[in-house]
């Protein structure tokens, strides 16, 4: 008895471990974007319908999707509900994870890796997501454990072959990238037969194949889409080295922590263990997967992620652990690294205070709350989501009349100019729960300048409610006042001008003094300088004048032209100033803050200037250029 409590008690440790951490709290966060998207694709009546609209479009294998609409219709669509198998797949996986490398490398190694997967933010985040991701991990390690008996430990190989066979089946229904992974292992596996494993090992691939015939037809057209380069970077050629410190939590101090302990044992240790098969197969999948994901991004379309790195997070660990020795100052080490991913700022102790994903419960929430507190005859309501659905889901039996649902797009940026300037609303509510165009915050403060109440969910998701009346500077809200620099600014009183200009289109009109830019200019107003961008210097510049037009402008625009040392253009960004003036015939403040985000540490110079396109006649005046640390 006591034996079998020694043998079994670290994978239960593991397991508690696992559990506590997955189940903390895993319904009381917003569903994600991507959570959101599937169960909008729930929404049939039959499976061949579930197929049709809600696998094919998704460019995901089928497994998740069929398995959330039959889960759904047992016990609902509540984050409680849907999420409960991937928090139960996450604390298996931990245990998966303890029992394969007890077995490849032996006790101590099997406790770092299974205490890593059991407390790592990484697997925890994706453990609490119902989508395909830590599905995949469970699936792709119990295929490494029916693999690993087939080939070196099991005496019963036709019933492993079996099983082994709908392991690869459920990896590659789960997640292209889990696919691969099997398909790795399964070409590993060749330079490992024997004479009486041949025929079993056969039989398993044969039998996944067999199984996922069915689904060829959908995995063409899923490839046909090509990936989600159209909003995913390309990833650089350090993307890996990033994807070590994202293991750690995106944590310097716990993988050197982690580093340390390694060396710690060996130093205690005196001996190196001598590399073994394990560490190739270990190598070849993790370098395997990581390889394909990048070539196919380089060359085709941008698919990998950190997520669909976490089918091959268990063979990275081994790597890591299966270093260190098992001795008298291990069992400390041990105690010392479970120590370091959780109490520290770095461990999970703060990954329940983090957002992770845009923000769509509290969202929904706060917008009950304000059109409450205010009034909805006093606000419009304006959002950017990919789909009405996300938002709508939280409602549940109340609702909320949304007077602009937006993409996010350029293209959308006069829609929403228009829609402001006829609301006859005194407060306009805005959020955005996807990546946004920045220039729809210019646009807003143009017509409603003032801010009464603003949540910002960690530059994940944002809520604002503007006023045209009374409330906050925007500036006070949205950026550290005393960060700001201004560079140039002209309010036309003197005959010396800060923008490059002619002085005789200097004008007292409308009871100010200002500049009338004339029809006979093509570009007019001028300001250039050279500003160096990076740390404590320029991360952000900020354009602001008031127009006057007569009737709206068609064609006129600011625009922001960065030039790099060698002279060559590196960005060129504007704003029509149509967007400000479909209110004719009074005195409307622009605003445009040009995103200089994307570009490197370094002196660039700036020019700023009015491009009179349609040779059109208007006044400007104060007019500013402000830049931001």
């Amino acid at each position: 008895m006591g034996n079998k409590l020694k043998k079994y008690f670290p994978l239960g440790l593991i397991l508690l471990l696992a559990a506590v951490a997955r189940f903390y709290q895993y319904d009381a966060w917003s569903l994600s974007n991507d959570e959101l998207s599937a169960i909008s694709r729930l929404r049939f009546d039959s499976l061949s319908e579930l197929i049709k609209g809600g696998v094919e479009p998704d460019a995901h294998p089928a497994a998740i999707q069929v398995l959330l609409f039959y889960w759904s219709r047992l016990f609902g669509d509540s984050a409680t509900a849907l999420r409960l198998p991937f928090v139960l797949f996450g604390t298996l996986s931990a245990g998966f994870t303890y029992l394969i490398a007890r077995r490849w490398f032996g006790y101590t190694p099997a406790l770092f890796a299974g205490i890593s997967m059991a407390l790592l933010e990484f697997p925890v985040l994706y453990s609490q997501v119902a989508r395909p991701y830590i599905s995949g991990l469970f699936f792709v390690l119990v295929a490494i454990y029916l693999w690993d008996r087939l080939l070196f430990n099991d005496n019963k190989k036709w019933r492993t072959a079996v099983m082994l066979g709908f392991a690869f089946a459920l990896a590659m229904y789960n997640h292209y990238f889990s696919f691969l992974t099997v398909l790795l292992l399964g070409i590993t596996g060749l330079f490992y037969l024997s004479r009486n494993t041949r025929w079993p090992y056969f039989a398993a691939g044969l039998i996944a194949v067999i199984l996922f015939l069915p689904h060829i037809p959908i995995t063409l057209k899923h490839l046909s889409y090509g990936g989600v380069g159209e909003w995913l970077a390309k990833p650089s050629f350090f993307w890996i080295f990033k994807h070590v410190v994202y293991i750690f939590n995106e944590s310097k101090f716990l993988l050197f922590a982690s580093v340390s302990i390694v060396i710690a044992s060996q130093l205690y240790a005196h001996k190196i263990p001598p590399w073994g098969k394990y560490h190739t197969i270990s190598l070849i999948l993790f370098m395997g997967v990581f390889l394909v994901g990048f070539l196919y991004s380089q060359m085709i379309s941008a698919v990998l992620q950190h997520s669909t790195m976490i089918f091959v997070l268990p063979f990275f660990l081994f790597l890591i652990f299966s270093w260190i020795s098992r001795n008298s100052m291990s069992k400390y080490l041990v105690y010392l690294f479970a120590f370091f991913l959780i109490i520290p700022p770095e461990g999970l102790t703060s990954f329940y205070q983090k957002q992770h994903f845009g923000e769509f419960q509290d969202i929904a929430a706060t917008y009950l709350d304000w059109n409450r507190e205010f009034s909805p005859h006093k606000i419009s309501n304006a959002l950017v989501v990919n789909d009405p659905f996300y938002i709508q889901y939280y409602f549940k039996r109340e609702s909320i009349h949304f007077d602009k649902i937006l993409h996010g797009n350029d293209d959308e940026l006069e829609e929403m100019a228009t829609f402001l300037a006829k609301t006859n609303h005194s407060m306009t509510c805005y959020a955005w729960t996807k990546p946004f165009n920045r220039q729809m915050y210019d646009i807003i403060r143009g017509y409603y300048p003032y801010i009464k109440k603003d949540k910002n969910y960690q530059g994940l998701s944002r809520i604002t409610l503007f006023s045209n009346k009374e409330g906050t500077a925007f500036d006070s809200v949205f950026r550290k006042k005393h960060s700001e620099r201004v560079l140039a600014f002209e309010d036309f009183e003197q005959e010396k001008l800060s923008f490059k200009g002619k002085r005789k289109f200097l004008s007292d009109s409308l009871g100010r003094k200002c500049y009338r830019v004339s029809a006979q200019r093509n570009f007019d107003l001028e300001f250039s300088g050279i500003f160096k961008l990076g740390k404590n210097n320029i991360n952000e510049l900020e354009l602001k004048a008031d127009i006057f037009s007569k009737k709206p402008l068609k064609k006129a625009m600011w625009v922001l032209d960065v030039t790099g040392p060698e002279g060559n253009r590196v960005l060129w960004k504007a704003i029509p100033l149509r967007y400000f003036t479909l209110q004719p015939d009074k005195w409307q403040e622009v605003y445009f803050t040009p995103d200089t985000y994307a570009l490197s540490d370094g002196h660039y110079k700036f020019k700023v200037y009015i491009w009179n396109r349609n040779h059109e006649t208007f006044l400007v005046d104060n007019m500013s250029v402000s830049a931001y640390e």
